[in-house]
């Protein structure tokens, strides 16, 4: 057995027999999704903003309780 057949097994011209039609749905190409408007872009990044703030600020708060109780459970 040569190595040639231990790589593939496609006979010639099988692949064009099974070609997928049409183009792939990626970055490179649109799939027809409308992409958001300008403002939906903004209201969803205030939003994840807002969010990550007050996790981040209550975070904080946590730690900053954590050490002026000096580490100790009450």
């Amino acid at each position: 057995m040569t190595r040639l057949t231990l790589l593939t097994s496609l006979q010639a011209g099988e692949y064009l027999k099974n070609k997928p039609k049409g183009t792939p749905c990626d970055a490179a190409f649109s799939c027809g999704i409308p992409e958001l408007p300008k403002g939906a872009k903004i209201a969803i990044g205030v939003i994840v903003g807002s969010v990550g703030l007050v996790i981040v600020g209550l975070g904080a708060t946590w730690i900053w309780l954590g050490i002026r109780r000096g580490g100790k459970d009450q």
